[in-house]
């Protein structure tokens, strides 16, 4: 950066997401409740597959089959601090509901198994280049103005040759109004002969 001051820049995202519980298809009766609950249970799927595939260190992590696991894919990544709150009834009501609670526990302790390192996040910002890009700013603003200028003048130089050219158009005689004077001049003269012969 050719020697210019350099200052430290930290940057920080903070992500809240209230995560649905599982939606059972016999709970839901219309084909857009049905749709939604569909969606939810797709990205829940992912999330615990991304979670697992995290605390088991696999090289291939897919992120992208879910706009969830797209979303969290910064703070899953290992380089945040992500904490994990999971509600559940202690007398859940429901014939599915002691096996969903069970889901939600057992993805809690598997999220809590997960190896996070927080790094803190910085970019370098040049000082120096920042006011060069100021200055040079400025001096496109200058000649901005001043080609405006020219242009300005440029437009009255050729409102002027316009009206030179116009001049001289009225002033210029043509073959053809010349030959038009001649033909008229011999039709006066042929017409003042003929008188005087008369």
């Amino acid at each position: 950066l050719g020697g210019c001051a350099l200052s430290e820049t930290t940057a920080a995202t903070l992500t809240f997401v209230d995560l649905a519980g599982s939606e059972a298809a016999t709970l839901n009766t219309g084909a857009l409740a049905i749709a939604q609950g569909v969606a939810v249970n797709k990205s829940l799927h992912w999330l615990k597959v991304v979670v697992h595939d995290l605390v088991a260190r696999k090289p291939v992590v897919h992120y992208r089959n879910s706009a969830l696991t797209r979303l969290l894919q910064p703070s899953l990544a290992g380089h945040a601090v992500v904490a994990l709150i999971v509600n559940s009834s202690a007398s859940p009501a429901g014939a599915a509901a002691p096996r969903e609670t069970l889901d939600a526990l057992q993805f809690g302790e598997a999220a809590g198994r997960l190896a996070l390192a927080p790094k803190r996040r910085t970019e370098a910002l040049a000082g120096g280049q920042l006011g060069k890009l100021q200055s040079l700013l400025v001096q496109m603003a200058d000649d901005k103005a001043t080609l405006a200028t020219d242009a300005e003048a440029l437009r009255e130089q050729l409102g002027a040759y316009q009206s030179l050219i116009d001049e001289y158009r009225r002033d210029f005689v043509s073959a053809e109004s010349l030959h038009e004077a001649e033909h008229a001049a011999a039709a006066r003269l042929a017409d003042a002969l003929s008188r005087s012969e008369a």
